[in-house]
């Protein structure tokens, strides 16, 4: 069963800020999400807002921040490495 990936505000402004060939692998990270919301190698966040959030590797120093708590997947961040925690 597919799952709807939600690009909240926050996430959309830094996409959009993002060079051509990171964006690319983003989007990619992102389309993923539709069938698997907890590829192999994110990590559940502890101390975190919304709880059930995790950390996707992307693009080697990119990191996207997704909550999967509903149906719905809620990408909520999307930052550099030194940005992400």
């Amino acid at each position: 069963m597919p799952f709807k990936v939600v690009l909240l505000p926050a996430a959309l402004k830094t996409r959009a800020k993002l060079d051509s060939q990171i964006r690319a692998k983003v989007d990619e990270a992102l389309k993923k999400l539709e069938t698997d919301p907890r590829p192999p190698g994110s990590v559940q966040l502890t101390d975190w807002k919304p709880p059930k959030s995790r950390r996707i590797r992307v693009a080697g120093d990119w990191r996207v921040i997704v909550n999967d708590a509903t149906q719905d997947i809620d990408v909520s961040r999307i930052a550099h490495r030194s940005e992400s925690y």
